[in-house]
């Protein structure tokens, strides 16, 4: 009995300095790791830098920004990053409501995109047939953005719509679509929905009830590269717009305003600023940095995304937000989207 309890004695004395000695092997095998870690770390943010295509300096996040904005351009602003110097970013935005007409089952709201031709509100829509005459209107605000700016781009924009009339008449089909700045509004005048989306540049058809919203793609760099002046006339619908556009249309809804809509037309943009005697925020020393590609770097991201979707962008933002943090890239960036079930694909 005597030699089991010093075999156990010994036993225990080999337990307590085991983990003195695993202490110290640990602490010398960490003394030995942390700048492979530290190359590690770096290599994989680099890693980041190339899959994204977008860099990590300031610079790139702009053109980070610059997607982001374009995907969701109610809630996200953005810059060009070409280096123009002395422009601002602003943003308008107009809310109305629309219906149909005594005998109508057609109405819609298309969006310009531009100070001079910024909405118009199609609510005289014949049975299966829209109508579209006249001129577009202003954005509220053209008397201060004639008075700051001299020059104005677009950077970003969308249109969204909700149904907001009684269950019981939500029948009917709604269409989004974006249009040629070739093809003047007033060629969609008595237009039927098969004529309209034929038109299109791209469009998409769901359910009345479900809503819909569509964003703006550039049709090509110098659509949103370049500068247009900013005028205070409002233009005719006959006009050659500077921009593609966007509408969105109901076809087949109840008549004499038993279907109603609720839309919000939203345009990011830059201006360049008139009055060179005030300067907000001060001169700028240099000019910004150029990002060279920025416009295919955004366009080789945005070609998996759709531009249109229900109206509730707050998830495609959300998937946006996750996506650059994992760097899932654009087929991730779809697989999140589509888990949703709200985001068309």
């Amino acid at each position: 009995m005597a030699r089991n309890r010093g075999k156990n004695r010994a036993a225990s004395v080999v337990v307590q300095v085991a983990p003195q000695q695993a202490k110290q092997q640990t602490q010398t095998q960490q003394a030995n790791q942390p700048a492979r870690r530290r190359r590690g770390r770096r290599n994989k943010a680099a890693r980041r830098g190339r899959t994204a295509g977008m860099g990590q300096n300031g610079a790139a996040a702009c053109v980070r920004a610059l997607a982001r904005s374009m995907v969701e351009p109610w809630n996200y602003s953005s810059c060009i990053p070409d280096a123009t110097r002395y422009l601002q970013p602003f943003t308008l935005k107009q809310t109305g409501s629309i219906a149909t007409g005594s005998t109508g089952t057609v109405m819609g709201v298309l969006a310009g995109l531009q100070p001079d031709a910024f909405v118009y509100e199609d609510k005289a829509g014949t049975t299966g047939t829209t109508a579209i005459s006249g001129s577009w209107s202003n954005c509220t605000a053209i008397g201060t953005l004639a008075n700051l700016y001299s020059q104005y781009r677009v950077v970003s924009a969308g249109i969204r719509v909700w149904f907001t009339g009684a269950s019981l008449t939500d029948q009917g089909t709604i269409v989004v679509g974006q249009v040629s700045s070739q093809s003047p509004a007033s060629g969609f005048n008595a237009t039927t929905l098969s004529n309209l989306t034929a038109a299109s540049a791209v469009f998409k058809v769901s359910a009345l009830r479900d809503g819909a919203s569509i964003t703006w793609r550039p049709e090509d760099n110098h659509g949103q590269a370049d500068l247009y002046d900013v005028d205070s006339t409002a233009q005719a619908v006959s006009s050659i717009l500077d921009h593609s556009w966007l509408y969105c249309y109901a076809f087949g809804a109840a008549t004499n305003t038993a279907a109603s809509m609720q839309y919000e037309v939203t345009v990011n943009m830059e201006g360049q600023l008139g009055n060179q005697t005030f300067m907000p925020g001060g001169m700028t020393p240099e000019a910004p940095t150029a990002v060279g590609g920025w416009y295919e770097t955004v366009g080789n991201f945005l070609k998996n995304i759709p531009a249109y979707a229900k109206p509730a962008t707050d998830i495609a933002s959300s998937a946006f937000q996750a996506y650059t943090m994992v760097n899932g890239g654009s087929n991730g960036m779809r697989r999140m989207l589509r888990s949703q079930n709200r985001i068309e694909l």
